[in-house]
């Protein structure tokens, strides 16, 4: 499965970033043998993990720069998931690694990454995404997309309407008690 995340023009090329899901063992031994030094030198306290495991895929960030020759691929980032069973009859997916080369960070790519992540997610029904040992910026990424996806869900706009009101009602200086910023219990549900 290819995504693409986007297309841009620089220095008179067209750069394409793309998504590869490999999900082939062969490949996938073949791309995280090469990766798993770079993991070890810029991921703190991270391990190499076995991916001839069942339920193991990795996303590939690459960007494709078209020139006069031909093309040329550029590995940009990746990210190592693992499927896993989730009762009664589905999928939950996990995050173990995820990484974006220092000249590549802070440009994006690892926004488009999580968000291709979700939406691989949603489109073949898995139950949750989680990350394993997340840093604390990663955190901050996740925190950021998750809540631009809520801000986009339907049956939540009615309950961030209401603690807009609120707060717009309340004298935050003065307040004696503190407010009740809980979103309703059905909702929570829904929300999943």
């Amino acid at each position: 499965m290819v995504v693409p995340l986007s297309m841009m023009a620089h220095m008179n090329q067209i750069l394409q970033l793309r998504l590869f899901e490999l999900n082939s063992k062969v490949l996938l031994h073949f791309f995280y043998s090469r990766l798993v030094p770079l993991v070890l030198l810029l991921v703190e306290g991270s391990t190499p993990i076995d991916i001839g495991e069942h339920g193991w895929e990795m996303l590939l960030v690459v960007k494709k720069a078209t020139q006069e020759a031909g093309s040329k691929f550029e590995l940009l980032g990746f990210a190592a998931v693992h499927n896993f069973y989730h009762y009664p009859e589905s999928i939950r997916l996990r995050i173990s690694q995820i990484l974006v080369l220092p000249p590549y960070q802070g440009e994006g790519h690892g926004l488009g990454l999580l968000e291709a992540i979700n939406y691989i997610a949603q489109s073949k029904n898995i139950y949750d995404v989680t990350i394993e040992s997340p840093s604390d910026y990663l955190q901050y990424v996740r925190s950021s997309v998750d809540c631009l996806r809520l801000l986009m869900f339907d049956p939540i706009k009615p309950a961030l309407g209401a603690i807009v009101s609120s707060l717009k009602e309340t004298n935050l200086s003065k307040r004696a008690q503190s407010l009740r910023m809980v979103p309703p219990a059905d909702l929570m549900e829904t929300v999943r």
